[in-house]
């Protein structure tokens, strides 16, 4: 694979011999070479017929043209039929062939674009959390478009330029031998100039794919932002405005960038044209001029002229391919640069010391010292601290609810024991029974831990695919394993109510389910993970009231055997939940403790309380209003308006009946 590059920090540092050795070990790879092969193989029979066609023309010409039944070629004695013949088999065979190796290196390509967008996807998901928080999701795409490079260069680079220059190289030693060093060393100067007219043509071409590439980019982001808005667009009457901005961005990528883009080569291809017919005429008054000298014959001029047309029938073909070669060496080296460099790359998987899978007992989890701060964001100097010498201990079988004021780096103490952030020496460890985490294999400490989210992430597909997805080994588990699961964590009604059942297709991002069934479906979904650290992280913020008690009433039963982390706004939830609380301020552990100990001793706890009273009854208020407004609607017939309280804010929908939701 492509990762065998050497590995380099900076765009500057890799040389054209790196990427020439990246497209080496992608091209000829061991699946890809027969096909290559035979490939070759072919363009060099087509190479020999366009050589032997014009021989085969003069031949004819000349047992035709005299009383003399026969003639000598190649050492045999031949009458017209048989020259005929092979004349025509000999200039089908060579149009035809080069459609069989576009056929036959198709495949090849293909596989190659494959093999480069695959490397490509593995590479950025192996980039480390940093990157992917401070690297925008339509760069890294730009990253793996750059990939498709390979489509445009694979194929004619293989059964055009290299054949084409062999061909060249062959054919000018030959006419060399036969007809002169002039008209020889004239192929030869004849492909530097098309591969010099190519190379200085090939910015341009370079300019307006880029322009196209990233104008694409815009008017496929415009269509799906319109496509998401769908009702946002209907309820303020905004159709005609978003009609009209989608028609500058697509009037912009189609009718100007799209247009340059694709005439620029037509436009390039006259050059070649002009550059191949040039030649042929000098070549062409060369040879009349030697035939009234007497140095060449009627013959030698229909050979050469022969040979001469077939070739410049062919050069543009190669001129262009010479010229996206050219053009497309900026983003192979901007590909092959991007996959040999480790820096931001995630620690391997496979390195370190090995650990159990917890499953007999609820592990002890301890934070000592634990000292952070973020890599600097680009244009930041430095990064402020984020914890500073902080400790807890976490008990086995306990849940422990971690809260402070926002921003202070909860969510970060979960990628520390995943270990999407490293800790450096001397900053401080992190435990697992006694075992640093920094040490463990990073396959195994993640087998160890549940992930349960503010957002469910869940996919287009069934619910029994999107539960399966936790799973170690998805083949191996029953439909009867999942309503085992289900049952233990009180969720097999819930299940049991879907129509379909784990049949039941839910819509990207679970949007066919409301925020509480795709909560569930996602505990289902950590559930079958069988870990014994449960991560839970704003896992109500977007439910309301009744749902979120249904979720972590789950959890809770769920929980037998499981030492969990819980982050929560909600300190209600946390007062309920949660056998013990850990108070963050500061960059530290400021206090930990129960609940009614934590509002006697911990001034910062009951401040955080009352601030978070306050805010409830707030919510409670706004909710009574809305109910006081719905039932005035209500009172005049027609569509109400629904309220309900969601992630600690007040919302509205439009309803028809209790159960139809516009």
């Amino acid at each position: 694979t492509v990762e065998n590059l050497p590995a380099v920090q900076t765009a500057d540092t890799i040389t054209v011999w790196q990427v020439a050795d990246g497209l080496r070990v992608l091209v000829f790879s061991k699946e890809n070479c027969p096909r290559i092969a035979s490939a070759v193989l072919l363009s060099g029979l087509s190479a020999g017929l366009n050589f032997l066609s014009p021989a085969l023309l003069g031949e004819s010409i000349h047992i035709l043209s005299n009383d003399n039944e026969t003639v000598v070629f190649a050492g045999a004695e031949l009458s017209w039929l048989p020259i005929i013949s092979m004349l025509v088999c000999s200039y089908g065979l060579a149009q035809v062939i080069p459609n069989i190796c576009n056929q036959i290196m198709t495949p090849v390509t293909a596989n190659n674009v494959k093999k480069l967008i695959q490397n490509s996807t593995k590479h950025l998901l192996e980039k480390s959390l940093h990157y992917h928080v401070n690297t925008l999701p339509a760069d890294q795409f730009y990253f793996i478009q750059k990939g498709f490079t390979m489509s445009t260069i694979g194929t004619p680079m293989l059964t055009q330029i290299f054949p084409m220059m062999i061909q060249i190289l062959v054919a000018g030693t030959l006419l060399s031998s036969q007809y002169g060093v002039e008209l020889g060393a004239s192929l030869i100067v004849l492909l530097g100039i098309y591969v010099g007219y190519s190379a200085l043509t090939a910015k341009a071409v370079i300019k307006e794919n880029d322009a196209l590439l990233i104008a694409w980019n815009e008017s496929y982001a415009s269509l799906m932002a319109a496509i998401e808005r769908y009702k946002i667009i209907h309820d303020y009457g905004k159709f005609d405005e978003t009609m009209s901005k989608l028609d500058v961005v697509l009037a912009r990528c189609w009718s100007d960038v799209f247009v340059r883009a694709a005439t620029i080569p037509i436009r390039i291809s006259y050059g070649h044209s002009a550059i191949s017919y040039t030649h042929m005429l000098l070549a062409a008054m060369y040879v009349g001029q030697g035939i009234q000298s007497g140095r060449y014959t009627v013959q030698d001029f229909v050979v050469v002229i022969g040979y001469l047309l077939q070739l410049a029938n062919l050069m543009p073909a190669f001129g262009q391919a010479i010229n996206q070669l050219f053009a497309s060496y900026p983003d192979l080296k901007f590909v092959f640069r991007e996959l040999a460099n480790n820096k931001d790359r995630m620690i391997d998987p496979y390195i370190g010391e090995s650990f159990p899978h917890i499953v007999d007992a609820a592990p002890e989890i301890e934070f000592s010292g634990i000292s952070f701060h973020h890599q600097p964001r680009p244009g930041e100097p430095h990064a402020p601290q984020v914890f500073k010498n902080l400790s807890f201990k976490v008990q086995s079988n306990r849940l422990v609810a971690i809260i402070s004021e926002s921003g202070v780096g909860k969510t970060t103490l979960f990628n520390l024991l995943y270990r999407y952030y490293p800790i450096t020496q001397g900053s401080g460890l992190i435990t697992i029974n006694g075992q640093n985490i920094a040490n463990i294999r990073l396959q195994d400490l993640r087998r160890n831990v549940a992930f349960f989210g503010k957002d469910p992430n869940l996919f287009k597909g069934s619910i029994r695919e999107n539960i399966l997805f936790g799973a170690p080994n998805p083949g191996a588990v029953t439909d009867e394993t999942i309503e085992d699961v289900a049952r233990a964590a009180n969720l097999y009604d819930f299940l049991q109510a879907f129509p379909q059942r784990l049949d039941t297709i839910i819509g990207p991002g679970g949007a066919t389910l409301s925020d509480g069934q795709q909560q569930k479906v996602a505990i289902l979904r950590g559930l079958m993970k069988k870990s014994t650290i449960w991560l839970l992280d704003e896992v109500t913020s977007s439910l309301d009231a009744e749902s979120a008690t249904q979720v972590l009433q789950t959890i809770r039963t769920a929980a037998h055997g499981v030492t969990s982390l819980m982050i929560t706004h909600k300190l209600h939830e946390a007062a309920q939940y949660a056998d013990e609380i850990v108070v963050i301020d500061k960059h530290n552990v400021v206090i930990q403790g129960k609940h009614d100990e934590l509002l006697d001793s911990s001034p910062l706890y009951r401040n955080l309380w009352r601030k978070c009273n306050t805010d409830q009854q707030s919510q409670r208020g706004t909710s009574s209003s809305m109910g006081i407004f719905s039932s005035l609607v209500n009172s005049g017939g027609g569509a109400s308006i629904a309220s309900s309280n969601t992630g600690g804010a007040s919302s509205m929908r439009l309803t028809r009946g209790a159960d139809d939701e516009i």
